[in-house]
């Protein structure tokens, strides 16, 4: 049996994008599609620039080691080709990760594995370091 392939949504200024079209995430070792991202307009990019530019102050005071690598596995992606950042899959994340409690203006998708609903809200609400919740 095939596995089931992921669709994932862009999260943008804190709303989740709803869009029809997506993009195929291709697996570069066997060509396989393993996940579909969204394919966003222009206005959707403009306004992750402008939150971006409003979100920066507050990065720009993180140091940068706590801002580099902090353990996560980049299992597909980190492409660039000048302003194009390619989708790209994280894995290995934890919940006290900023990208996974904030916004990182990219397409970018982390996997964090839970037992189930109720224990991913759990988390989400909890996490010291993540500002917003469900």
């Amino acid at each position: 049996m095939e596995p089931t392939k992921k669709s994932y949504k862009l999260l943008v200024a804190g709303e989740w994008i709803e869009d029809n079209s997506a993009l195929p995430v291709i697996d570069k070792y066997t060509g396989e599609v393993i996940a579909t991202v969204p394919a966003v307009t222009r206005e959707t990019v403009e306004r992750a620039i402008a939150a971006a530019h409003a979100a920066f102050p507050a990065y720009s005071r993180t140091p940068a080691h706590m801002r580099s690598h902090q353990g996560a596995k980049v299992l597909i992606g980190e492409k660039r080709e000048g302003k194009l950042f390619y989708p790209t899959l994280l894995s290995n994340v934890r919940p006290n990760m900023k990208v996974m409690c904030v916004e990182a203006f990219a397409p970018i998708v982390s996997i964090y594995e839970y037992a189930n609903f109720e224990d991913a809200v759990k988390m989400i609400e909890e996490s010291p370091g993540c500002p917003y919740s469900l």
